[in-house]
C-alpha cells in the first residue's frame, strides 16, 4: 500500500513573466521524449529502440484559457517565461492526515499559435495557445526534479546531470 496518496490539484496560478493570467482552465506540459535509434542486430530476436539522452524530440505546450484577466500577454509573439504554481492535496495512509504539496513548473517557450473554440451560446469563448518549449523545469516542495534545457544541452533528472555524462568525455 502506498504511504502517500496524491489527490487533487486544489488550485493553480499561471504567471507569464511577472503578469498573473486569470481564468486558465488547463495547462498541458510538454512531453519529454528522447530520440531513439532502432537496433536490429544478428542474435537478437527482434528490433529495439535505444533512447539517446543527448537528443530530444521537439517539445510543445498548450495553455487553454477563457480569455480572463491579462490573457492578451499569452499570444504575444516571441519568448515567454512561464511559471505554473500548483497546490496539490495528498493523504497519508498511515494516519489519514491531509496535507498540501507545492509544485512549480517553469517553462521558457516561444509562441507558435492559437486555436479559438467554437462560438456557442451558453459556453465561454475558450482559446488554446501553443508554444515551442526551450526549457522545462519542475520543482516539488522546493526540490528540482527535472530540468531540460534544449539550447544549453542540459538534461537533469532527480539531481543527476545526464548531459554531463557525455560532455566530460570530450575534455
Amino acid at each position: 500500500m502506498p504511504k502517500i496518496i496524491y489527490n487533487n490539484v486544489i488550485d493553480h496560478r499561471l504567471l507569464d513573466g511577472d503578469v498573473t493570467v486569470e481564468d486558465v482552465m488547463t495547462i498541458t506540459p510538454p512531453e519529454i521524449k528522447f530520440k531513439t535509434t532502432e537496433m536490429d542486430v544478428a542474435g537478437m530476436i527482434g528490433a529495439i529502440d535505444i533512447p539517446d539522452i543527448s537528443g530530444l524530440e521537439k517539445m510543445t505546450m498548450d495553455i487553454n484559457h477563457n480569455k480572463g484577466l491579462n490573457h492578451e500577454v499569452l499570444n504575444t509573439p516571441g519568448k515567454h517565461k512561464f511559471e505554473f504554481r500548483i497546490a496539490r492535496q495528498r493523504l497519508s495512509t498511515s494516519n489519514a492526515e491531509l496535507s498540501a504539496e507545492g509544485v512549480k513548473i517553469r517553462v521558457t517557450a516561444m509562441f507558435v499559435g492559437e486555436k479559438r473554440s467554437e462560438v456557442e451560446r451558453g459556453n465561454p469563448m475558450a482559446t488554446t495557445n501553443t508554444y515551442s518549449v526551450l526549457r522545462f523545469e519542475e520543482e516539488v516542495n522546493g526540490k528540482q526534479t527535472t530540468c531540460i534545457d534544449v539550447l544549453a544541452g542540459i538534461v537533469k533528472v532527480n539531481g543527476k546531470d545526464y548531459s554531463n555524462d557525455y560532455q566530460h568525455l570530450l575534455n
